[in-house]
């Protein structure tokens, strides 16, 4: 048997790319968490969107946490300001924040060995 070091710990993120209408550039907005992201989480996230941004149109896929949970779905449902469309079924080329997700996982992580959440952090 091979002994194997496993820990518990992490760090989840979740982000957004946003487009400029008038100038046209992008922009990466994320938080990271010690945990896995919950539904609260989400709904902080497009709170925190809407109030930097004010009107926006969210895209974004087929995940349950998405707009499916209760509580995302009551705070869509407060806030008109901020339209959800969803892609399709499975497109991970038409979804630009996959590219960022796996430049950080696959590219400037890939091997990064940190002690700890807060060097991973750092």
């Amino acid at each position: 048997m091979l002994a194997a070091w496993d820990r518990r710990d992490r760090l989840s993120a979740i982000s957004a790319i946003t487009l400029c209408p008038v100038l046209a550039r992008p922009n990466l907005y994320f938080e990271l968490y010690p945990h896995s992201i919950k539904r609260p989480q989400v709904v902080d996230f497009l709170a925190d969107l809407h109030r930097r941004l004010g009107p926006l149109t969210v895209v974004w896929d087929w995940r349950p946490i998405h707009d499916k949970a209760t509580v995302v779905r009551a705070w869509l449902a407060d806030h008109p300001g901020v339209k959800t469309e969803k892609l399709p079924a499975y497109a991970p080329t038409l979804n630009p924040d996959e590219g960022v997700r796996g430049w950080a996982k696959y590219g400037r992580l890939s091997n990064l060995a940190a002690s700890d959440t807060e060097a991973l952090w750092d």
